[in-house]
C-alpha cells in the first residue's frame, strides 16, 4: 500500500503506512509501530490541534499517516468541514475535461432593415475583442479569414430562404475586411437575392478611413 501513494511534503501531500503492535514485541518489522509509540505520537498532536498555521498542519498531517489519533474537531470548533473520502487504489493519471459548449455566435449582428429580396445586418467589431479577427493577422493587421465570409454566406442564406440546409456552389471574395490597431470598425452586412443567387456585402466603417464598400463584381 506504501508504495501506491507518493509522499510529497513540499507540495502538502503527506502518505503513510502502519501497523499497530504490542509493545513487547522485541524485534518490530517494517512499518510495525508499538502502542507505546501511538501513544506518545497521538499526544503530540493533541498537543499541537487547534486553529493553527501551515506549519503546524504541516506537523500535524506527518503525525497522523505515522499513525497518530488527531482530534480534527479540535481545529474546527467554528466550521462543520465535510469529509472526503479518498480511493485506496493508486489516482488514474488520465485528465478527462468536460466538454463545455460555447454560446451560439452569430457574425451577422442585429438586423437593421428587410424587404422580401434584401436583408441588412449591423455590428461593432473590435480586433481586441473579435477572436476571428484577434487570430488571423498580416503585416500587424487583423484580417477577417476567408471561413468567416463563408459562415456569412451561410447564415444569410438560412434566413434568406427559411430552410435547415444550403450548399454553396460558388463564392467569390472580392476584398478583405480589415482591422488596424484598437480601432473599432461598425460592420453592415447586406444580402440581396437575385433570382436562384445571393449577393453579400460587407460594408466596414471606421472614424480614421470612412467608409470602405464592397467593390462591386467584375
Amino acid at each position: 500500500m506504501s508504495e501506491a501513494f507518493e509522499n510529497r511534503p513540499e507540495r502538502g501531500v503527506y502518505c503513510g503506512y502502519h501497523k499497530p503492535v504490542p509493545s513487547s514485541k522485541p524485534v518490530l518489522l517494517e512499518h510495525e509501530v508499538t502502542d507505546e509509540t501511538l501513544e506518545r505520537l497521538s499526544a503530540a498532536a493533541a498537543a499541537l490541534a487547534g486553529p493553527s498555521d501551515a506549519r503546524l498542519l504541516a506537523e500535524l498531517a506527518r503525525l497522523y499517516v505515522a499513525g497518530a489519533t488527531v482530534p480534527w474537531e479540535a481545529m474546527f470548533v467554528d466550521a462543520r468541514p465535510a469529509r472526503c473520502s479518498l480511493p485506496g487504489y493508486p489516482f488514474e493519471r488520465t485528465r478527462s475535461w468536460p466538454e463545455i459548449r460555447q454560446p451560439a455566435f452569430s457574425l451577422l449582428g442585429a438586423l437593421k432593415a428587410e424587404t422580401p429580396a434584401t436583408l441588412v445586418f449591423e455590428s461593432n467589431w473590435r480586433a481586441d475583442s473579435h477572436w476571428l479577427l484577434a487570430e488571423h493577422r498580416l503585416a500587424g493587421a487583423s484580417v477577417l479569414v476567408g471561413a468567416a465570409y463563408l459562415e456569412l454566406a451561410q447564415e444569410t442564406a438560412l434566413r434568406m430562404w427559411d430552410t435547415e440546409r444550403v450548399e454553396i456552389q460558388r463564392m467569390a471574395l472580392l476584398a478583405p475586411l480589415v482591422v488596424e490597431g484598437g480601432e473599432s470598425l461598425r460592420v453592415v452586412v447586406s444580402v440581396t437575392r437575385e433570382k436562384e443567387n445571393l449577393r453579400l456585402a460587407v460594408d466596414s466603417y471606421s472614424p480614421s478611413r470612412g467608409w470602405r464598400p464592397t467593390p462591386p463584381p467584375n
